[in-house]
């Protein structure tokens, strides 16, 4: 996915949403959502509870480029994915979905007077469900903070060090 530079209007997102239409009350999870006009960061927004708690996260990546945007949702929590790489991970369980999600993909429209198109591109998009006993693909414990409404992690140090992973 990647969304081309353009009007602060347009959000490209994807995103897990509650089966049951039941929102806020059945969660979101918003693993790709790119809201800066330059697209220079990805967003992680999940949402829980009656509401509308949210706990968030944000990495430096060219968003205009081409990326792999994937989330992992177990019972045992969450990880947000860019190009193969953790970089977002909670394992609070009070805060996940309660009940069956599905994966959209959308530009979201929010008016802000400008006349400018929007644009996101997909090249492809593909959903696997967890086969039961399966568990996470990861063994991390989360990220620092990904629970606080306030957080904001990244991949590593390493990048923290870099500022980006451009």
């Amino acid at each position: 996915m990647r969304a081309p530079s353009g009007s602060p209007s347009y959000n490209a997102l994807a995103l897990l949403w509650p089966t049951e239409e039941n929102f806020p009350v059945g969660g979101e999870i918003d693993f790709a959502e790119i809201m800066d006009p330059a697209r220079d960061k990805v967003e992680l927004f999940l949402h829980y509870g009656a509401d509308n708690s949210q706990v968030h996260g944000e990495l430096q990546v060219d968003a205009t480029q081409w990326h792999n945007y994937a989330v992992e949702w177990t019972p045992d929590g969450v990880t947000a994915f860019v190009d193969g790489r953790e970089w977002w991970k909670t394992t609070d369980i009070s805060i996940l979905p309660p009940g069956p999600m599905h994966l959209c993909l959308q530009l979201d429209w929010f008016p802000r007077g400008d006349g400018d198109p929007g644009q996101m591109q997909v090249d492809w998009a593909k959903q696997w469900g967890l086969a039961a006993g399966d568990g996470a693909s990861t063994d991390s414990a989360g990220s620092e903070g990904s629970t606080d409404a306030d957080s904001s992690t990244s991949i590593t140090d390493e990048v923290n060090n870099t500022g980006s992973r451009r």
